[in-house]
């Protein structure tokens, strides 16, 4: 089963790899991008046209391009949205009109999209997160009425946070929608008073609580709850 696991992910990137296109790179979201084309012994280069991730014209017509000994270049300063670009042009190379194209990707961070593998772990741990949080929150205000808040409890909480920092993080730089970073934006903002305010008040108020109760204060093993059973 695990050879067979193996092979399969191979088979993935393989596939990939052979169909993958000639890209000119990753670049960051309004950045100016010079396009280079290398045409020996040629006369002349140009783009013929530039397409946006959507498909619509960025350039439409003839766009010349500034020769550096063999090489041409352009620069393109057009870069609003996220996605691949698709550019096409020709040069006479060697006296030959010569057809020639590539692609460039545009993201927020200008880091390379995320593999097919990247994405799915990261909605993965986006619906993980999602769950989290809120069932956190629930079991605290359980425990609340019951007094048994541990500060196990609190670290629980704090990690699922902390989890949902790091989602937040990779759904910006690595996804090309906005899904996730918006999503996660909202749960950083809202859940940092109830999955790490919260479970500190409560803990706080149990502590005082039972150490009122029994006239002295809880020891470390009633404080620490199952991360000293554990």
């Amino acid at each position: 089963m695990k050879k067979t696991i193996i092979f399969f992910l191979f088979a993935i990137f393989f596939l990939q790899f052979a169909n993958a296109q000639e890209s000119l790179g990753t670049f960051k979201l309004g950045s100016n991008i010079n396009l280079i084309q290398n045409c020996a012994n040629s006369s002349y280069s140009y783009i013929s046209s530039l397409l946006y991730p959507d498909s619509s014209f960025a350039i439409s017509s003839q766009a010349s391009m500034t020769k550096n000994v063999d090489n041409y270049n352009y620069t393109f300063n057009k870069t609003n949205f996220n996605g691949q670009y698709l550019v096409y042009g020709q040069c006479d190379e060697y006296g030959t009109p010569t057809n020639w194209g590539y692609s460039f990707q545009i993201t927020k961070s200008g880091y390379a999209p995320a593999s097919d593998f990247l994405e799915v772990f990261i909605y993965i741990l986006f619906i993980i997160v999602t769950l989290s949080l809120f069932t956190t929150f629930i079991i605290l205000l359980a425990k609340l009425a019951t007094f048994e808040i541990t500060l196990y409890n609190v670290l629980i909480s704090w990690g699922i946070y902390i989890l949902t920092i790091i989602t937040n993080y990779l759904g910006k730089n690595y996804l090309m929608n906005n899904l996730v970073e918006d999503m996660t934006n909202g749960y950083l903002t809202y859940t940092a008073w109830t999955n790490v305010v919260f479970p500190l008040l409560a803990f706080i108020v149990v502590f005082f609580i039972r150490s009122m109760q029994k006239k002295k204060p809880m020891s470390v093993k009633e404080l620490s709850g199952r991360l000293l059973r554990d």
